[in-house]
């Protein structure tokens, strides 16, 4: 397995976004994945990000999907 530092050297451009709702996360990672973007950062701006994170994780396992715009323990423990 890839450490996250090798995985992150092989992007050239990682989408940083903020999504209304989890829907619209599947829905960009199924764009993502048909553009060959396998990475996308999702920000902790929003109330869904931490779902959003773990659906994305769980329908497409091969995509990088990171935390971002993380301000609290909490959402630490969130993201993680």
């Amino acid at each position: 397995m890839k450490t996250f530092d090798h995985q992150i050297r092989e992007f050239k451009l990682i989408p940083v976004v903020s999504l209304p709702h989890v829907e619209a996360g599947l829905n960009l990672a199924r764009i993502l994945t048909r553009c060959r973007l396998n990475a996308v950062e999702i920000t902790f701006r929003t109330a869904c990000a931490k779902d959003a994170i773990a659906e994305i994780s769980r329908a497409y396992p091969k995509m990088l999907v990171m935390a971002g715009t993380i301000l609290t323990p909490d959402q630490v423990d969130q993201a993680a």
